[in-house]
């Protein structure tokens, strides 16, 4: 009892410390935008770097296989994102997801609760992460119909490129890498349901609407906030108890919508 009290706390403690560390940059960075969400991704390339710092630091290399480095390559490779609008950022992102899954891979070696990068099984299985990616995907299109009248499609074949590396490197870092050191930080035991699902959607969250924040305050951003968090909360429980391809695919769709196929 006092063992899971005490993992309780420490997770507690992560999330606080997170939304304590998001808060005080929106405070203290200067107001005036210059750029595409310049606060944005700066904090993404702050993140980012303490995350490939911290997996150099964590990456045990005894226990990765040759598998390992060809995945964590492939991800990095797909996170990239060739047109990012910062393209410093998607080589940073790159470099993250291939850190951050290595990181993941030692963290959770020798436990057994794990988040899956790809549910194996027969193809029914891999048809119904697919059709879940569709389903969704169409949930997402129908909202976005309801706050915009009368509905318009632009497609933009670079959004393509851009969703893919948000889709990939934020479920990998945000997601997979996250629910590895809670997974580690209780020592391979199922963690705190709840507190292990905040921490894995309200940072990614607040990162979301950092710009919104910065320039209109918290409560005028409040409303973009909790749709990020509506978005965020589907996707965190398919990669926590379906799999991380699924989560991907389903980020993908989202941002494809957001960023080309239904502009406002």
């Amino acid at each position: 009892m006092k063992n899971r009290r005490a993992i309780t706390i420490k997770l507690a403690m992560f999330l606080v410390l997170c939304v304590c560390l998001i808060s005080i940059y929106c405070i203290t960075v200067p107001t005036k935008n210059i750029q595409y969400k310049p606060y944005t991704f700066h904090l993404f390339g702050i993140i980012y770097t303490f995350i490939i710092l911290c997996s150099v630091v964590i990456i045990d290399f005894e226990k990765l296989a040759k598998k390992d480095y060809i995945i964590a390559l492939c991800l990095g490779l797909l996170s990239i994102g060739v047109t990012s609008p910062v393209n410093y950022m998607g080589i940073i992102s790159g470099i993250c997801a291939f850190f951050a899954y290595l990181g993941s891979v030692t963290l959770n070696c020798n436990y057994e609760s794990i988040m899956l990068l790809l549910r194996f099984g027969e193809v029914k299985d891999i048809m119904k992460s697919i059709a879940i990616i569709i389903f969704i995907g169409c949930i997402f299109i129908f909202m976005e119909w309801l706050g915009q009248n009368p509905l318009r499609f632009s497609f933009d074949i670079l959004s393509i490129f851009r969703a893919l590396g948000a889709g990939v490197s934020e479920e990998v870092i945000f997601r997979l890498f996250i629910f590895s050191v809670i997974v580690y930080m209780c020592k391979g035991k199922e963690p705190p349901k709840l507190l292990a699902f905040l921490i894995m959607v309200i940072p990614f969250a607040l990162l979301h609407v950092i710009d919104e924040v910065v320039v209109y305050g918290f409560f005028h951003s409040l409303p973009a906030l909790i749709q990020v968090c509506l978005v965020a909360a589907p996707i965190t429980i398919l990669a926590w108890k379906r799999d991380l391809f699924t989560a991907m695919g389903v980020h993908f769709i989202y941002d494809v919508i957001s960023m080309s196929l239904l502009k406002k």
